[in-house]
């Protein structure tokens, strides 16, 4: 069994992997995120790459 990370951590490609791989590790239907960020506009910007990455991957 794979080892279980409890952050993930990368450039938006690298997170998209890493938050399928624990999608389909866990058999999971669905994928919460919470980005823990100094400034409101800095946790904004993190979700927007994950969702652009994310739309470009589906």
């Amino acid at each position: 069994m794979k080892e279980k990370r409890k952050i993930v951590v990368g450039n938006p490609q690298k997170v998209i992997q890493q938050l399928y791989d624990l999608k389909t590790m866990y058999e999971a239907n669905e994928v919460m995120i919470v980005t823990i960020t100094h400034s409101y506009e800095d946790r904004l910007k993190s979700y927007e790459l994950i969702a652009n990455e994310w739309m470009n991957d589906c």
